[in-house]
């Protein structure tokens, strides 16, 4: 089943993912933004009057679908649907417990940077391409404005900004890979959590979990 995903074939896997499924994670995430992007255009296109603001905002969109998934992947997996279909999970640095739930506390900051601070990035680099585009152009001369000034403060200063992030990405990566972290990502360490694989246990409690929900629903029928 694809909700205990592709890595829990074997009992004996380390509790430590590797880098690979770790990166391999993000960027199953990272893919589903513009292929919705992508769709969203197609049904604009093809029925204008109807759907004509759906990839005006596709961004959106993808805000809600993602939150509302994430937040019931971390609710119920204690992992982000990516995680948990490459056989992780998080755990809170201060629960002693493996098969303990997130704290809320926990979880929303966790959604905070799998869903929100993946948008607005998204967004600022939208806004940076657009802007250059339109700075080489001529048209962000013609405007004396406030706002074209901000504009250009905006594109001489969102290079380096950007240039951190990655940085910061990768030094976490490469700390990760040779074992100075217990972190792949800054946001886990902000978020107070650590990713490991799952168990057994783990998905032994899943399946209870489902059969219990299954036991109720057919009660009440």
């Amino acid at each position: 089943m694809a909700e205990y995903g592709a890595h829990v074939a074997s009992t004996s896997i380390s509790e430590r993912p590797s880098i690979f499924t770790a990166l391999a994670q993000e960027n199953l995430m990272s893919a589903v933004r513009p292929a919705l992007k992508h769709v969203c255009k197609i049904l604009a296109e093809k029925w204008p009057s109807e759907l004509h603001w759906l990839y005006r905002y596709s961004n959106e969109l993808h805000l809600l679908l993602d939150l509302i998934l994430q937040h019931y992947c971390l609710k119920k997996l204690s992992a982000s649907f990516a995680e948990n279909f490459y056989g992780m999970k998080r755990v809170a640095l201060c629960e002693a417990e493996a098969g303990a739930k997130l704290p809320f506390k926990v979880r929303t900051k966790s959604l905070i940077f799998l869903v929100f601070v993946p948008y607005f990035k998204s967004i600022a680099d939208q806004l940076f391409e657009r802007w250059r585009e339109e700075d080489a152009d001529g048209r962000l001369l013609s405007q004396a404005s406030r706002s074209s000034q901000y504009i250009r403060i905006f594109l001489a200063v969102y290079p380096y900004i950007h240039l951190s992030y990655e940085a910061t990405m990768l030094c976490y990566q490469m700390a990760f890979i040779f074992g100075k972290s217990r972190f792949h990502s800054p946001f886990l360490q902000l978020a107070n959590i650590r990713l490991r694989n799952l168990n057994m246990q783990d998905i032994l409690s899943v399946q209870a979990g489902g059969r219990d929900r299954k036991l109720a629903q057919d009660g009440d029928g």
